[in-house]
């Protein structure tokens, strides 16, 4: 794909390098996906075909009608990878040794499932390690448990542990996305015979930072 030429455009009037500056603005700001066929329009403009500068001066019209929605796309792009720099996604696949050495001292992203009918609680008092609503009789109780796995994955992932809250306690599945100190958590040890338990840690700790909720923002 070739590009804009410097050279190509210094031969050409004045009124068409102010056309082709107007076109690429245009075209720029209207967040449309491809390329201008710049060579193309060069031997257009140089043969001085019929029309084409009408019709140049159209598509920009065209163009410039889509830029206040690229506009917020934008705005939108950036005001969402400023949340996700709120903390770093936690990627379980690699060793304990190597998430130490990557998260330490960092914030993380992980997630916890519960039902609708504990929201109201949790919202007001964050995710407790010691509370008698609990799914599992068997696991070890003074902690939160959290998993680096929205869905997907089966057994171990927050969708799962969602539905079985919400069977066990009424209401609907709700998976939580929250940020801990990477510092706070440790191996879920109560899975750690089973496939998905490298995914799953327990944080001793109140977990306070409840961030979204079934992927929508949590407004406070």
């Amino acid at each position: 794909m070739a590009g804009r030429d410097n050279q190509r455009e210094a031969l050409l009037s004045a009124p068409q390098r102010q056309l082709i500056e107007r076109y690429a603005r245009a075209w720029s700001s209207s967040g449309r996906p491809g390329y201008i066929r710049w060579q193309n329009l060069y031997a257009a403009l140089e043969e001085h075909e019929p029309g084409v500068e009408d019709a140049v001066e159209e598509r920009i019209t065209e163009l410039k009608k889509d830029a206040p929605a690229a506009r917020s796309r934008r705005k939108a792009e950036r005001e969402q990878e400023r949340w996700e720099k709120q903390a770093l996604e936690l990627d379980s696949w690699l060793t304990l040794a190597q998430q130490r050495r990557r998260y330490a001292g960092r914030d993380v992203w992980l997630y916890h499932g519960t039902s609708s009918e504990l929201l109201p609680t949790i919202l007001q008092y964050g995710l407790q390690p010691d509370v008698d609503e609990r799914i599992w009789d068997e696991a070890t109780p003074g902690y939160v448990y959290l998993t680096a796995l929205y869905d997907g994955s089966g057994k171990g992932d927050a969708s799962f542990y969602a539905r079985r809250a919400a069977g066990h306690f009424g209401g609907e599945p709700s998976v939580l996305r929250v940020i801990v100190p990477f510092d706070e958590l440790e191996p879920d040890e109560d899975d750690a015979d089973i496939a998905s338990g490298r995914h799953q840690f327990r944080n001793p700790h109140p977990v306070t930072r409840i961030m979204e909720i079934d992927g929508e923002r949590v407004t406070r």
